[in-house]
């Protein structure tokens, strides 16, 4: 398979760490839904050669919550993931995984659970907390940079309700977010289409609860329809153009696309959508 994705997702990680370390130095806010946001609009921009990306995020000046829905796919399935953000704070703790804040985790998994998808929790991380301890807490996975940490992922059972504000070292079950899809070195797993390696990696990462492939949901689809009527429309002068959702009228903005996924948005307390289709 295509190595492109992988190198991407490495890529990506260390941007975080970078955007976020550099906040933490110069003190200024970066939130998780402005990371998100970020890492949408820096994938939706990659096309490889056998991979399509395309993201979608609520109609507005900022997405509400961190929460995002994630689909591998290649022709009518895939596999999907419901991701849940938590940057690390300033002092070296994922401050909003709070004691007794079980909601927010049962509320991960049912949601993810409503739509076949495995609740991974997403994190953010920077290194200025104290010096080298991120990597610290990582040493015995000695295959992975220190900037491959930016963007982790866990899932809910690693975090246990007793848990107050974690640091990383107290996560056993963290993964860089690249692992999902990159396959490991001298191993089978080379020879694997996308969406079953990332089927696999799950297994590994939840224990073997993690769900499997099934046929893609309509908003996949709906995603990609309005995605390639965006790109094929004629925009010569920027400042007089308007959005696909803009030209849209009451009357007929029903069956349009964007207002479908809005509504699943909504329903589903999403901030963003992504979609990674595999031509393999």
């Amino acid at each position: 398979m295509s190595s492109k994705i992988c190198r991407k997702f490495q890529y990506l990680s260390a941007w975080v760490m970078d955007v976020l370390s550099e906040a933490m130095e110069r003190k200024l806010p970066c939130s998780e839904e402005t990371v998100t946001e970020a890492i949408l609009l820096k994938l939706s921009r990659y096309t490889g050669n056998n991979f399509g990306v395309k993201s979608f995020t609520k109609n507005e000046e900022s997405i509400n919550g961190a929460d995002w829905e994630i689909w591998f796919c290649n022709g009518t399935h895939g596999i999907s993931i419901r991701l849940q953000a938590k940057r690390l704070y300033r002092s070296g703790k994922y401050e909003a995984l709070k004691r007794g804040n079980s909601n927010q985790r049962k509320n991960l998994k049912e949601k993810a659970k409503e739509v076949g998808a495995t609740p991974l929790y997403f994190f953010y991380n920077h290194n200025k907390f104290s010096p080298s301890l991120l990597w610290t807490c990582f040493q015995n996975k000695t295959s992975y940079h220190k900037s491959d940490w930016g963007c982790a992922v866990a899932p809910p059972c690693a975090i246990k309700s007793r848990t107050h504000q974690p640091s990383p070292c107290e996560i056993k079950a963290m993964f860089p977010w690249h692992y999902l899809v990159c396959p490991s070195k001298n191993s089978n797993e080379k020879s694997l289409g996308l969406v079953d390696l990332v089927a696999k990696k799950l297994k590994e990462i939840c224990g073997g609860r993690a769900d499997q492939k099934k046929e893609t949901p309509e908003w996949v689809g709906q995603l990609e329809q309005l995605s390639d009527s965006d790109s094929k429309q004629d925009m010569p002068h920027q400042e007089d153009s308007r959005t696909r959702r803009e030209q849209l009228s009451d009357s007929d903005a029903g069956q349009d696309p964007s207002s479908q996924l809005e509504k699943y948005l909504t329903e589903k307390q999403l901030g963003g959508l992504l979609v990674i289709r595999s031509q393999e």
